[in-house]
């Protein structure tokens, strides 16, 4: 998985009756691999559960820039990596059954996601007058994550098909949750 970002900034500096606008531009991009193994086993004529171990690695990076403005407030960013190693423990529960004309395929997904480390995400910055410089240091507080799928997927023999899936993903701090419906006719 590779994907390039491009970002476009407007920071409003306000000081009493003094406003400027320090605008800047620059990329970033990010990639990820990741490798796992899983065993189907067959549990009763129609359903299965699969037992699953993955690792992913992820890498992030955005390049140095310095705002534009009139004044001495604006920034100069260097630029940053953040680096992560994921491990994912899972187990599917899926079916597969047919009634008339329609596949009937429910699935259940759980599995929990453990970063091997906690990393830190640094930025570092200073006003382009040079006499101040800044470092932050941001904890990614969301070292563990629970994740639940919901999904079914629904066929007929003239090869149409409806995949619906629910994902949601738990951590101390956060929760994400996001589905799709997708339909496919394939000729």
């Amino acid at each position: 998985n590779f994907s390039i970002n491009k970002y476009k900034n407007l920071r409003n500096i306000k000081i009493e009756n003094y406003l400027e606008t320090a605008k800047s531009n620059f990329n970033g991009k990010s990639y990820s691999f990741e490798s796992g193994i899983g065993y189907k086993n067959k549990i009763l004529e129609n359903f299965s559960i699969t037992p699953d171990f993955s690792i992913k690695y992820f890498k992030f990076s955005q390049d140095s820039y310095k705002e534009s403005g009139l004044g001495s407030a604006v920034l100069s960013v260097k630029g940053a990596d953040y680096n992560e190693f994921i491990t994912k423990l899972g187990i599917d529960f899926s079916g597969n059954f047919s009634y008339s004309a329609v596949k009937y395929q429910p699935n259940f997904t759980i599995s929990w996601d453990r970063k091997l480390k906690n990393n830190r995400q640094i930025m570092q910055s200073n006003f382009s007058n040079g006499l101040e410089n800044s470092k932050s240091s941001l904890v990614v507080l969301q070292r563990d994550k629970l994740n639940l799928g919901f999904g079914l997927i629904l066929s007929e023999n003239n090869h149409q098909k409806l995949n619906l899936r629910y994902n949601l993903q738990l951590a101390k701090h956060f929760i994400n949750n996001g589905g799709f419906a997708e339909y496919s006719w394939e000729f």
